[in-house]
């Protein structure tokens, strides 16, 4: 699947997957408890 270039070039200027990243590791499974989690999205269930 390919990002508009548009929303793609936003989501670079901002540093979204490093700061995604981040933000995941700080809620890993393995030091949270399952009701604190982030949810992982699958690209798909956005978009349907």
């Amino acid at each position: 699947m390919e990002l508009n270039s548009k929303i793609k070039c936003a989501l670079q200027e901002i540093d979204f997957v490093n700061r995604y990243e981040k933000i995941a590791e700080e809620y890993n499974a393995n030091r949270t408890p399952s009701n604190n989690r982030l949810v992982h999205v699958d690209g798909e269930e956005v978009i349907d």
